[in-house]
């Protein structure tokens, strides 16, 4: 498990990176900042490739539901449209300016 993120600034992270890269590499996590803004974070790359793998995980099954046979019971593809466009028209109804 990692430890909180410690918030560090530019400057001093350049004059320690070498300890921090070691400290990242044992769990820790450093966010670097620049006049109070993250900029980025330091993790280990073991961490790294974790949260690309969850990414990738991810990505595919969107990508498996988006091409996953229609179910029996879906509306065709007329109807859906239509349906999009009633919507639509009531959304903007909602915001068209009073006239006077």
């Amino acid at each position: 498990m990692y430890n909180m993120n410690v918030s560090i600034n530019l400057s001093e992270a350049r004059k320690r990176l070498p300890e921090l890269a070691d400290n990242a590499y044992a769990g820790h996590v450093y966010a670097i900042s620049r006049r109070g803004r993250e900029l980025a974070v330091l993790i280990s790359v073991d961490e790294y490739k974790r949260l690309k793998a969850i990414e990738a995980g991810e990505r595919n099954k969107d990508f498996e539901a988006l091409l996953a046979p229609l179910p029996s019971d879906a509306i065709s593809e007329e109807a859906a449209s239509d349906l999009a466009v009633e919507i639509v028209r009531e959304v903007r109804a909602q915001y068209k300016p009073a006239r006077e």
